[in-house]
């Protein structure tokens, strides 16, 4: 045996040792590479997905606050609405006042006009019985 032949053969076999170890390696690159690519496929399948969500979520935020100014409007209607019957009831209030004061007053002129009535319905009953005196004085007188 010969000392540079086992020599050779060990270096043959650290040449093989260090191909396997390379194809190995490449082996292991690949599978990092593939690794990668699905992980880079994933990223761009979770940011189109994260894109049609903030979409999405911009759309519904975009009708809430539609929602929010035609509510807001509603609002601002009904209470507009509400200020005029307050100002409706008001004016109503107003004229039944007014109204109940006229039926005072009237009320009042009615029992002075049936003062003077019943006065001036004495006097002519005065005066009739002073007549009906006085005729029957001259019908006796006869």
């Amino acid at each position: 045996m010969r000392d540079d032949g086992g020599n050779s053969w060990l270096f043959v076999i650290l040449i093989l040792l260090a191909l396997l170890s390379l194809g190995g390696l490449g082996a292991f690159a690949y599978l990092q590479q593939s690794r990668v690519m699905q992980a880079q496929a994933v990223a761009r399948e979770q940011a189109m997905l994260a894109r049609e969500n903030a979409k999405q979520a911009a759309e519904q935020a975009e009708q809430v606050a539609l929602n929010q100014r035609a509510a807001a409007e509603h609002a601002r209607q009904a209470q507009a609405d509400n200020d005029q019957f307050q100002r409706m009831a008001e004016e109503s209030r107003m004229a039944a006042k007014q109204a109940e004061m006229i039926a005072r007053e009237s009320e009042k002129a009615a029992q002075q006009e049936i003062k003077k009535l019943q006065q001036r319905v004495a006097e002519l009953e005065q005066k009739l019985a002073e007549a009906e005196d006085a005729l029957s004085k001259a019908g006796a007188g006869k």
